[in-house]
């Protein structure tokens, strides 16, 4: 670990447990530097950020009338976001992409600092957790550099050790053969997406296969009572959730004490907004906007990330002062369930099918064990795609015996939660 992490992380370890003013002024200088230097240097911001950049001063209590940023802000405005100049201590420009749950491509950048502070989060975590960081992991995420069979060996998958084991495959591997691999990889803890780590369970409960966990760490979907309880009764394990997101880094983490999720209040700033941008109450359900306080370089601020959350009120018994969302939702992504028995998980599905279709939106969904349609929002002029191509290339890269066509239609409606689901499968039953 360098003396940059080790020096943030051990700030990380104070603060959670300091006084909540505290934590608000530590929050606040943060803040206020960081959208001085966007008002400055980012001609994208020059204007937003009047109403709180006034004669050089920073005037927090107009925060709620800048106006929010979306996803396709981003995307239209890339260059004009990017800084004409960065501090010193932000570090070098690092480049990133994700292709998110909705839309094309986001393309970005982030201060190494940002990176650094991310990283530090979720290490944090683990020791909130009590995760041994010497232990040997299981991930199983979209990793097209660790296929089936074997998947990938590799060290460190933390930094306090980095000499750990790390086995890794790709989540795109059907479902029977990820519990075979896991089962001869025989890991202390698995790293995954819960309806992934759910469908495991369920393939071993089945075939009467026993595999002991001391952990699941996962993260990317909301999680599920039914999720928790086949986890526990399969693996003997706790589910430790984490929230976060490729361009703005880690977000919060659950706590075990079972308080919501801890926000990362030293790195980011989180606010739970109606649709004018106004705070909503605790309890109530409000969009997420994160404002991550390290990234110089290409500055996120009031980003509508595209979730739904509910923050919670009061303290929490685990000590800790850091606020906290009660709940998470609208981030899940079903398995697939095919009718020769198979199932797969569907991550990795859009960079499939984009190329064959130009849309605004796009949706998997499963109306049957063999009928798949991919749903999409037509952008303005596109032509029409070619469907015997979308077949072929469906069967080829999700099931031999699926049928998949593309369905083009005027919007995709949000789910109870508030939220675009990437995949639904309408066939997959449900945990027991």
């Amino acid at each position: 670990m360098s003396d940059v992490h080790q020096h943030y992380l051990e700030a990380l370890r104070r603060l959670q447990f300091a006084p909540p003013e505290r934590l608000v002024e530590h929050q606040l200088g943060l803040v206020e530097r960081l959208v001085c230097h966007a008002y400055a240097n980012v001609p994208y911001y020059r204007e937003r950020l009047d109403c709180v950049v006034q004669n050089g001063s920073f005037r927090p209590q107009a925060w709620s009338k800048v106006p929010l940023l979306t996803r396709r802000d981003v995307q239209n405005n890339a260059p004009a976001l990017q800084a004409a100049t960065v501090p010193a201590k932000a570090g070098d420009k690092v480049p990133g992409s994700t292709s998110g749950t909705s839309g094309s491509p986001l393309n970005f950048y982030q201060s190494h600092l940002a990176t650094i502070a991310s990283d530090c989060q979720h290490e944090r975590m683990l020791e909130v957790h009590a995760i041994d960081p010497t232990a040997h992991l299981a991930r199983i995420r979209v990793d097209r550099s660790a296929p089936y069979p074997e998947g990938r060996e590799a060290q460190g998958w933390n930094l306090t050790c980095p000499t750990s084991r790390l086995s890794a495959l790709n989540v795109l591997t059907p479902i029977a053969e990820q519990a075979e691999w896991l089962v001869r990889r025989k890991p202390r803890y698995l790293a995954t997406y819960p309806s992934n780590a759910a469908a495991l369970a369920s393939r071993l409960e089945a075939t009467g296969q026993s595999l002991r966990l001391s952990a699941v760490l996962t993260v990317g979907e909301q999680v599920t009572v039914e999720q928790r309880n086949a986890i526990a009764r399969v693996f003997g394990a706790r589910v430790f959730d984490s929230y976060g997101a490729t361009e703005v880094g880690y977000l919060a983490f659950e706590c075990p004490a079972g308080g919501g999720y801890h926000v990362a209040y030293e790195s980011v700033l989180i606010d739970v907004v109606d649709d004018r941008g106004m705070t909503v109450p605790p309890g109530a359900v409000g969009q997420v906007a994160v404002t991550p306080v390290y990234n110089y370089a290409m500055p996120f601020i009031r980003y509508a990330i595209g979730d739904y959350a509910v923050a919670a009120d009061g303290a929490c018994s685990c000590g800790r002062t850091l606020p906290r969302l009660a709940t998470i939702a609208g981030r899940v992504r079903n398995v697939l369930t095919f009718a020769d028995g198979s199932q797969r998980s569907p991550w990795g599905w859009r960079s499939t099918f984009q190329p064959l279709l130009r849309a605004e939106q796009m949706q998997m969904v499963q109306t049957a064990t063999d009928k798949i349609e991919i749903r999409y929002v037509p952008t303005a002029g596109a032509a029409p795609p070619d469907d015997a191509r979308v077949e072929e290339i469906g069967r080829r890269a999700i099931h031999p015996a699926v049928e998949v066509r593309a369905v083009a239609v005027e919007r995709i409606a949000r789910s109870a939660s508030g939220k675009i689901e990437e995949c639904v499968s309408l066939v997959t039953p449900p945990l027991r």
